[in-house]
Formats: C-alpha cells, sequence, structure tokens
C-alpha cells in the first residue's frame, strides 16, 4: 500500500458494518476517492467529525494495489461548513451540489477547476443571503457544465444557427441543447422563455460567483431559469437529480411558516 495526502471534500458516506464507513471524497489531484474510515461510526471516532458532508479536509490515507477502495490513516477539517449544515434551505443546496458532482463525475479524474469551483461555492453557501441562492445555483450550474463540456448554445438558435432577437420568441430545449428560434421549435421540443433570460444565463456563465452573492434576477427570470435544473441537466445526465425536489419543499415550507414549526 502507498500512503498519499490530499486536500478534499467529503462527498457522500455509506455505512460498511458495525463500525466503518465507506467515505467518497472530491479531490483536485486524485480525483473521486473512496475510502474506508475505520470506526467512523463510533461516537468517540477520531475520524467522525471530519468525514461528514460536506466538509473540506485535509487527508492522509492508504492506496491499495488490490482494491478500489483507499484506507483513511489521517483526517484533518480544514472547514467543516457549519453554516451549511446547520441551516436546512443551505443544506438542501448542499445535497443538491453534492448529487450534481457525484452523478457527473463518474470516473477518477477530477477535469481542471471543478474542485475550485465546488469549493468556492461552499464557501458563498454558506454566507450567501438566502435570496441569492438561486442565481448562485444556477451561476454554478452553467459553470460546471462549461466546465464538463455540457454547456447550453445560447449564442442562436441551435438547429438554425440564426441569432435571436429581442423581438423575437425564445424557447428552450433540454433535449436539444440550447436554444431554439420561434421557427425551428415547431419541429422540436422546447419551452418558452423569455429574451431577458437568456440574458440571465449568458451573464451568470461568464460572471465570477463571488459577484453573484448578493444579487437576484427577479422572480420571473428566476422561475424561467428553472428550465435548467428541471430540463437541461436531466437530458445532459439521462436522468433527474432527486435532491432538486428537496430543495423546492424546503423551501415551500419555510415559506408558508411550516419549516420553523418542524424545526421547533
Amino acid at each position: 500500500m502507498r500512503l498519499y495526502k490530499t486536500d478534499a471534500i467529503v462527498l457522500s458516506d455509506s455505512e460498511l458494518g458495525d463500525q466503518d464507513k465507506i467515505i467518497t471524497l472530491l479531490s483536485d489531484q486524485y480525483g473521486k476517492i473512496r475510502a474506508v474510515a475505520k470506526g467512523a461510526r463510533r461516537l468517540k471516532s477520531r475520524f467522525a467529525p471530519a468525514v461528514q458532508m460536506p466538509s473540506y479536509v485535509n487527508a492522509v490515507l492508504y492506496r491499495s494495489q488490490r482494491i478500489e477502495v483507499d484506507t483513511f490513516n489521517e483526517c484533518k477539517i480544514n472547514s467543516p461548513f457549519l453554516g451549511i449544515r446547520n441551516d436546512l434551505v443551505r443544506l438542501s443546496y448542499g445535497y443538491y451540489l453534492v448529487e450534481l458532482i457525484m452523478k457527473f463525475i463518474r470516473g477518477a479524474e477530477t477535469p481542471p477547476f471543478l474542485f475550485d469551483l465546488v469549493l468556492k461555492m461552499l464557501f458563498l453557501l454558506e454566507t450567501t443571503p438566502e435570496k441569492s441562492l438561486p442565481v448562485l445555483m444556477r451561476s454554478f450550474e452553467l459553470k460546471m457544465l462549461t466546465i464538463l463540456g455540457y454547456r447550453p448554445y445560447l449564442a442562436g438558435c441551435v438547429d438554425c444557427h440564426r441569432r435571436i432577437e429581442k423581438s423575437r420568441q425564445v424557447y428552450f430545449s433540454g433535449y436539444e441543447g440550447g436554444i431554439l428560434c420561434s421557427s425551428c421549435s415547431r419541429k422540436r421540443v422546447g419551452k418558452l422563455v423569455s429574451y431577458e433570460a437568456i440574458r440571465w444565463m449568458k451573464f451568470f456563465a461568464n460572471t465570477p460567483l463571488k459577484k453573484l452573492a448578493n444579487m437576484r434576477a427577479g422572480e420571473k427570470i428566476e422561475k424561467e431559469l428553472k428550465v435548467i435544473p428541471e430540463s437541461y441537466i436531466p437530458h445532459r445526465l439521462g436522468e433527474d437529480v432527486l435532491s432538486y425536489d428537496f430543495i423546492e419543499t424546503v423551501q415551500d415550507l419555510e415559506k408558508d411558516g411550516d419549516l420553523e414549526k418542524i424545526i421547533d
């Protein structure tokens, strides 16, 4: 076995036997890692506080030559992201972010810049005003899709490639991979969105996350931009992102005043 050290983000855990856990990590240098944290299910375990999602940790691991699951030797917390863990709305966004990474990153390698993007998003998710979280997440989604080579085509109609004029109707198609003009939408499946929504998509894709931490696009635009998680991402993955519905449920409960009752 070979000892190695890396900074990593804890993505998920699963039980192994009576006392251990298998932890999935995202590392910039080593990609997605699965490792056994021995004794992590014990209350007094030295690993238990460090291997909770979505902690940012510094881990020392043993790499086995025979199996694909490594073993923790040491694990220190760089940031526990308590602001996310202790707030149900922020935690719902954290679960969604983690599921996106788990489903898009299938192999061992992490695409360049993705680790830094996820880490920045987690720090901002902890501190950004709640009203700006939808904007922040749409920007993260578009940046992640760009890094992975799945950025939606927004320069013009994905079918005929004509530029979309402000006065024209615009359709967004997850299946086709971008926007459609009114003529081409008759032959394809798409959802009607405003020209302004497309402009916001372009803005989010090209603006640093930090600059969006106190921004809102307006209720109408934010509703239209849900085509990204509700249509575009599922088509790229070939499956739904189940935790997205959890965000909607938590926000509806908070809006109705029921979230506080549940927590109390």
